[in-house]
């Protein structure tokens, strides 16, 4: 076992030519070696023990990874001297490591890749790892079934020894040299009583809590100090009543998918505007323009009561928030009663609004927690809440004195009048990885039974990006790789969680994992009961540089395709997926718009790309055989600033309108291309795709867009503008390209510098159409035009 171990542990270090020292060597400690290094002791055990002295310059490097080819000189070395072979794959005949490789897949240490090569190059992982050791230390193998993963016989007798680190964040990651000697280290001196990992928890599967002791002594290092308020409501009296003069034919908000609606800060009926400005709800009559007028406000000025998104649904207004209470509720039952608590909640109000100009409140509800997202569907609202790390919001009193269930999340609901839990200790459910005590807040409210019953579901986790279907709602978040001391953010990974919607119900079905990180919503799909995802693992300037990912999971959200290492060196900007087909653009110099076949969920393939410079932040369907491209232009930095940076680039311009046919998956083209300002100009459409009034069939688009304008012909590629412009332009389009069909401002007048003319209430946000009319909507302003001529019809400005 030491010759393995002195083996091991040497040859780790064989890329650097370090020899070990003699038994009667001096110990001394590595210079980069801290006391709070998680495998200090591991690593001290091995100094002392003369089987390893480090690198030149007395450093251990504990953080550095093993390759596949390293690896095996390692183990087979310590196991025989006799090593034979060279041509057992494909990619080893003829290399250093050959006979190394070919030994060990002939005494049935490895296999390789089901592609039959072996990829010495590869950072070993942890699974890897540990078929080779339990192999070479001979351990007793855990019988498996044909439904086990191939791994668990040899990574569950590993984990019984308790030699497994809690840093060994997934089966897949790539093992470091201190968490390698950690593993030997506990294998070889019997560490049983060290926090280890069990094999259910690299499984990666949902742990449930146990108890509120469970609960309190893993997550919880500091006790609680919150605040809970109370909320009036005030609503602005008004005198006009619904006349029924609306137009059936009027926009609706731009969403990802059909059926699943998506919040937003106005929205419009084809007679009443409801938008948020100001902190209020207001409600405009808006049609017929030459009669437009505010009929409704609802004020939450008093009420510590901050509206961020609105549904509209026929005579149903739904108002979604972020809430702050500065009263206690006096009807807690002592039990439960927390003064302090709870001080930032998301509240949900739903009015009936038969009468447009008294809007009624039906129902209030309160949940701990931030707002991250919501969707709604037929008559349920389904809101996914962040309930962040507590240990924020601690203060120092004796961890053994405080109650678990004070820091349980709990909801208020006007229609029982009672503050109650969301979930109790043993609801709970945690991946292996989380270390905080944050809790992923699902919930799911009726909205056709002002007395249903709310369903609810309660992870340790976070929410980053949803997606949902009419069937299942994904919520994805960033699995960093680290815990504590090891790290590795370029490996990060993306955690999905699926909750299936049934009936107004939600259902916790599954969680999964796939390398790299996602950019938003329209990196992830649904299609035939598969799930897509798109990804970038790595950053643009790191080493090994970045590549990009899609993925093709079942509904188990285990990876059933793939397609990796797209564009190395460049990141993910926008994607869409239509159906059996996916589209990716990357940037670093360029676009490349990747053009993918996902009709074979097993075996996706890219058929085609194309590319043009500049990149697409946001890419919009237009029928089956085209997209358009929302983004900006781009032009190469030159030699000299390449050089003096040493980095290779291009300098982002004006916006930038793109029309791709792409009915051939092979050979898309772009068709047309329009540019918007120079370097500075910019639109909320770039980054919220709700910012975009797009018709296909009346051929419309419009958005809003601040306009920056570089006025010498000399400047340099880097070199921003200066804002002239702020107002919404509107474009006809069809299959040959884009016509700009004119502009139209909320401000009065925009003269002199832009900081002497901004104002806030006139920067125009949405834009609507109701009949023949277009509206422009700003923070506090609305302006009516005539669809055609653009002419104004009707101006109204907020008070």
């Amino acid at each position: 076992m030491k010759k393995l171990i002195s083996l091991l542990l040497c040859g780790s270090f064989l890329v650097l030519s370090i020899p070990l020292t003699g038994a009667t060597a001096e110990v001394s400690a590595f210079s980069d070696l801290d006391d709070d290094d998680p495998s200090y002791d591991a690593i001290t055990w091995m100094q002392e023990n003369n089987i390893v002295e480090g690198y030149e310059d007395g450093s251990f490097q504990s953080l550095n990874k093993i390759n596949r080819a390293e690896f095996m000189k390692i183990i087979v070395e310590s196991i025989t001297d006799d090593a034979a072979g060279s041509d057992c794959f494909p990619d080893v005949t003829g290399e250093w490591f050959a006979k190394y490789v070919c030994y060990g897949k002939d005494v049935g240490l490895i296999d390789g890749y089901d592609d039959g090569t072996f990829q010495p190059a590869n950072e070993i992982n942890f699974a890897e790892a540990s078929k080779i050791i339990a192999n070479a230390l001979d351990l007793d193998l855990t019988t498996i079934s044909s439904n086990d993963p191939w791994y668990r016989t040899y990574v569950e007798p590993i984990a019984e020894l308790s030699a497994v680190p809690t840093s060994i964040s997934d089966l897949d990651k790539s093992i470091a040299r201190g968490e390698m000697s950690e593993v030997i280290w506990r294998l070889k001196e019997e560490q049983t009583n060290l926090e280890s990992l069990k094999y259910e928890e690299l499984e990666g599967e949902l742990i449930p809590i146990e108890s509120c002791d469970q609960l309190k002594e893993k997550f919880l290092n500091n006790p609680p100090n919150y605040y809970w308020f109370d909320v009036e409501e005030d609503m602005a009296e008004s005198s006009s009543d619904s006349s029924g003069l609306g137009s059936a034919d009027y926009s609706e908000t731009n969403i990802q998918v059909a059926g699943v609606d998506e919040a937003d800060t106005v929205k419009n009926d084809g007679q009443y505007i409801y938008m948020i400005s100001d902190g209020s709800i207001r409600i405009i009559e808006a049609y017929p323009a030459d009669n437009m007028q505010e009929v409704a406000v609802i004020n939450y000025s008093d009420n510590y009561f901050n509206p961020s998104e609105i549904y509209v649904d026929d005579d149903q207004l739904i108002v979604v928030g972020s809430q702050t209470n500065y009263d206690v509720y006096d009807f807690f039952e002592e039990d439960i009663y927390i003064p302090y608590f709870h001080q930032t909640r998301t509240a949900t109000y739903i009015y009936d609004i038969s009468d447009r100009s008294d809007p009624v409140l039906d129902r209030e509800l309160e949940f701990d927690g931030s707002y991250d997202n919501s969707r709604k569907i037929d008559d349920t609202l389904y809101m996914i809440l962040n309930k962040f790390d507590l240990s924020y919001y601690y203060y120092d009193f004796d961890l053994e004195e405080l109650n678990i269930e004070e820091v349980l999340p709990r909801f208020y609901d006007s229609a029982t009048g009672e503050e109650d839990y969301m979930a109790g200790c043993t609801d709970l459910k945690y991946l292996p990885r989380e270390r905080e005590l944050n809790y992923l807040i699902t919930v799911a409210i009726p909205l056709d039974d002002m007395d249903g019953e709310i369903d609810k579901e309660v992870l340790i986790g976070s929410s980053e990006n949803v997606y949902s279907s009419t069937e299942n709602l994904y919520i994805a978040s960033t699995n960093y790789n680290y815990d504590d001391y090891y790290y590795d953010w370029s490996n990060s990974k993306t955690l999905v969680h699926r909750f299936a919607l049934d009936g107004g119900e939600l259902d916790y079905e599954a969680s999964g994992k796939v390398p790299g990180t996602i950019l938003d919503q329209f990196s992830m799909d649904e299609h035939d009961d598969h799930f897509r995802i798109a990804t970038t693992e790595g950053s643009v300037w790191s080493d090994p540089p970045s590549s990009n990912n899609l993925y093709v999971l079942d509904m188990d959200l285990d990876i059933t395709g793939s397609v990796e290492g797209l564009a190395p060196g460049e990141s993910i900007y926008s994607t869409r997926f239509m159906g059996d087909t996916g589209y990716i653009v990357t940037f670093k110099k360029v676009d490349p718009l990747f053009v993918l076949d996902l009709s074979d969920p097993s075996d996706p393939i890219v058929t085609g790309e194309l590319k043009v410079p500049g990149y697409s932040d946001y890419l919009q369907p237009y029928g089956d055989d085209y997209l358009i491209g929302f983004g900006k232009d781009a032009d190469d930095a030159e030699e000299e600033e390449t050089a003096s940076r040493n980095l290779d680039f291009a300098w982002y311009q004006g916006m930038k309108i793109s029309l791709f046919d792409v009915s051939d998956l092979e050979n898309p083209t772009q068709v047309d291309s329009v540019g918007i300002g120079d370097r500075g100009t910019t639109s909320e459409l770039l980054y919220n795709h709700k910012a975009l009034l797009f018709d296909e069939t009346k051929g419309l688009m419009a958005f809003p867009v601040t306009l920056a304008i570089v006025d010498d012909p000399y400047a340099s590629a880097n070199t921003s503008g200066d804002y002239t412009y702020q107002g919404a332009y509107i474009y006809d389009f069809d299959e040959n390209g884009f016509d700009l069909k004119g502009t139209i401002t909320n401000y009065q007048e925009m003269e002199g510098n832009y900081w002497d003319w901004y104002d806030y209430s006139s920067q125009i946000t949405r834009v609507i159409y109701i009949g023949d009319t277009l509206y422009t909507i700003g923070y506090g302003s609305v302006k009516a035009s005539d669809l055609d001529t653009l002419e104004e019809q009707n101006y109204l400005e907020l008070d």
